[in-house]
């Protein structure tokens, strides 16, 4: 699993880098055979009113499906990377479950023509 890791507005320390990398990891450590590839957007939105707001948007690349993109945001850029890391954790589950449910469902409308044993004359 790539973990690619940007910013705007600010730049990423190593000890931000790394608490990212491991949340993400252990989040998604389940799943790593179907993702190939997650990307974090970490950003500054500061509003107008001097409340420092940081924004963390994830996007799960899976083997198979769509991206998956979700977005936290909040005051605390390490409480803000742990939330984006759970709803990129839930939302990559939900489309997996998903898929393998639509998986069974196509197996269940197969029908399998069951040839009688040939008699040994």
């Amino acid at each position: 699993m790539n973990i690619f890791i940007e910013s705007q507005g600010f730049s990423v320390s190593p000890a931000i880098e790394r608490h990212t990398r491991r949340c993400i990891s252990d989040a998604l450590c389940r799943h790593q055979d179907d993702v190939k590839r997650v990307d974090v957007f970490l950003r500054d939105v500061s509003g107008t009113k001097g409340v420092r707001v940081v924004s963390a948007l994830t996007s799960v690349s899976l083997r198979g499906l769509p991206d998956q993109v979700t977005d936290a945001s909040g005051s605390d850029l390490y409480a803000v990377v742990r939330l984006a890391a759970r709803k990129a954790r839930r939302t990559t589950e939900r489309s997996l479950r998903r898929r393998r449910r639509v998986n069974r469902q196509s197996v269940r409308g197969l029908s399998f023509d069951v040839a009688a044993p040939a008699a040994a004359t």
